[in-house]
Order: structure tokens, then C-alpha cells, then sequence
């Protein structure tokens, strides 16, 4: 018969420590990576201050009892790579003399923002070109302006092609 040797090597408390904190370093790791990544692709917040925005809740609800009072309602969309806005008053009159700025807020990693004024293309109907717009998905917050100091507060998530 052969000799067969075996090595025999004894689990000593010094492997079962370095196992131990392998194991836990690969972990710390991993969770440093996906953690870096995570803090440096989003910040968290998009709007500027909104701590204080929610401070001041009550006035944005007030405000929209009195655009429900108003009657007025807007509608909001993207025609042949153009926002158009519609506005008309409690009757469904068209609304002309009115100013309308709209802010685009789009949904990525750069959470950038555009605000620029809609022209009057027909009666109660204001647009703007996209063309210089990244395609995806945006935020469109519209704020109707009157003469008067009537304001019209819209939203709508729109998709530039």
C-alpha cells in the first residue's frame, strides 16, 4: 500500500478572524461604492429651498382656492415638437391678454431647468418651440399672468420626441 499523506491544517481563531473581517471589508466596500454613486448621480432635492416652500404650504393652497374660484382652466401639451397652452376662463372663453411663462423641468441625472415665455400663435392658444430640447420626459409648470394680477398655476409631465 502507498503512503498517502494528508495535510492537515488545524482552523485556527487567526482564520476565522481574517475570514471574518474579509467578509465584512468586502461588504463596507461594496456598500461605499453604491453609496458614492448614489449621493454623486442625485442630489435629492430638485427644487431650490423646498424646506421652505413647505413651510409656506398654506398660501400655495390658498392660492388654489382662489384659481378654483376663478374658474379658469389651461391646457397643456406637445403639438409637432411645440408646448402649446391653452387658456380659457370659466365660460370656456379663450383668454388673450394674458402672459404666460412656462418652466421645464426635465427627468435626469442633470435635473436641468429651463423658463422662457410663451407668444400668442391664435386667440386664447400660446406656444413654444422644443427644438432645442433634449428628448425624454420634462415637468411643465405653466403660470398664466393677467393684467389684472390674476394667476393660473398648471402642471404636466410631457414628452419631448
Amino acid at each position: 500500500m502507498e503512503d498517502i499523506q494528508k495535510s492537515e491544517r488545524k482552523l485556527s481563531g487567526k482564520h476565522v478572524l481574517f475570514m471574518f473581517l474579509a467578509f465584512f471589508g468586502v461588504i463596507f466596500v461594496v456598500n461605499g461604492i453604491f453609496l458614492s454613486k448614489a449621493i454623486t448621480s442625485f442630489p435629492g432635492e430638485i427644487t431650490k429651498k423646498s424646506y421652505m416652500q413647505g413651510l409656506k404650504y398654506n398660501s400655495v393652497l390658498k392660492q388654489k382656492e382662489l384659481q378654483q374660484q376663478l374658474g379658469w382652466s389651461a391646457e397643456i401639451g406637445v403639438v409637432s415638437n411645440e408646448l402649446v397652452t391653452r387658456v380659457s376662463d370659466g365660460s370656456g372663453n379663450p383668454l388673450t391678454d394674458v402672459v404666460i411663462t412656462a418652466e421645464l423641468n426635465q427627468h435626469s441625472d442633470e435635473h436641468r431647468i429651463e423658463t422662457f415665455e410663451l407668444s400668442e400663435t391664435s386667440t386664447g392658444e400660446f406656444s413654444y418651440s422644443l427644438s432645442d430640447f433634449e428628448k425624454g420626459r420634462w415637468t411643465a409648470n405653466i403660470k398664466v399672468l393677467s393684467t389684472s394680477g390674476e394667476t393660473l398655476l398648471a402642471q404636466k409631465e410631457i414628452q419631448i420626441q
